[in-house]
């Protein structure tokens, strides 16, 4: 596994996210919410321990036990189940701020030796995954968990976008609604 390719801000907040999200589940007694959060915790704390074992960085390590620390505090009762939730919907907004963020290299090297190997799967897996809790939150009436899985399936659907683009399936000269809305996507993210 190569270190570089995994990006530290995005597993914190990924631990930080999920971490406000098992509190919102357990503050609105959902199980089903809880054991996804719970995993997505788990698997994160693992990756951040990994990522520390083969690059263990003073500043890393202070910085993994105070996300770990300062994450509890979503824990008290204190905190209601509106207030979890608008936090989480904000950490899943500065979550998927990382990896478009990376977008500006994909445009003006037009490659993506910079991305993990596999990451086309990760996304088409991330997105369908967004989708089939989207669709469970709508029915049982998770109408705020909705609202927090939208930046994933928009940011998900761009990164999904500029990696076809970057791999040449979809063509610029192409008229339609994709090759509009990638052209304006190329603008903007050329500003940066």
């Amino acid at each position: 596994m190569e270190v570089e390719k995994l990006s530290w801000p995005y597993l914190i907040l990924n631990v930080i996210c999920a971490s406000i999200f098992t509190s919102y589940a357990f503050k609105i007694e959902s199980v089903e919410l809880a054991l996804l959060n719970v995993f997505s915790l788990i698997s994160n704390i693992f990756l951040l321990g990994v990522y520390l074992y083969i690059n263990p960085n003073q500043s890393l390590i202070v910085q993994f036990f105070a996300t770990i620390i300062s994450c509890q505090v979503f824990n008290y009762d204190l905190m209601s189940s509106q207030a979890c939730g608008a936090l989480g919907i904000l950490a899943v907004i500065m979550q998927q701020i990382v990896p478009l963020s990376q977008i500006p290299s994909m445009i003006e090297t037009r490659s993506t030796a910079h991305l993990p190997k596999h990451i086309k799967y990760f996304i088409l897996l991330e997105i369908a995954s967004t989708l089939s809790w989207m669709c469970w939150s709508f029915k049982s009436g998770h109408y705020l968990y909705i609202i927090a899985l939208l930046p994933v399936l928009v940011g998900k659907s761009i990164q999904l976008l500029f990696y076809l683009w970057v791999k040449r399936i979809i063509v610029m000269g192409n008229t339609g609604p994709i090759s509009f809305i990638l052209k304006h996507l190329i603008l903007y993210f050329k500003q940066y």
